[in-house]
């Protein structure tokens, strides 16, 4: 399903939620699927953020906040490098807005 996300932490501090709304994003494919995450050494799901068929950024151990019928948001944890280069895991947050689709209707005119 196509998306727009905006993380809504930068290495785990929230965001100014009055400034979300003019927060550049990311486009693309979201996929929510069960691993076996071997960091955890146990099976979880994670949501993938997918441009051109690679991965652009993933949520960990991802659960459903809210969603309506435009919108929704995930939480869980994204991995990145600190500041020693050693590896560590950020709670994350992502607003998703949907993107309709184009009818073909849409797409002739």
């Amino acid at each position: 399903m196509d998306v727009h996300v905006v993380k809504m932490r930068k290495a785990g501090v929230e965001i100014d939620r009055r400034t979300l709304g003019q927060a550049i994003g990311q486009r693309g494919v979201l996929l929510i699927i069960d691993v076996t995450d071997q960091g955890l050494r146990r099976p979880c799901k994670v949501a993938r953020l997918l441009q051109d068929g690679l991965v652009r950024s993933e949520l960990s151990d991802v659960h459903v906040v809210w969603l309506n019928e435009r919108r929704m948001t995930l939480t869980g944890f994204e991995r990145g490098t600190g500041e020693a280069g050693q590896v560590a895991d950020y709670a994350q947050s992502w607003l998703i807005t949907f993107i309709e689709p184009r009818s073909l209707n849409d797409a002739r005119h």
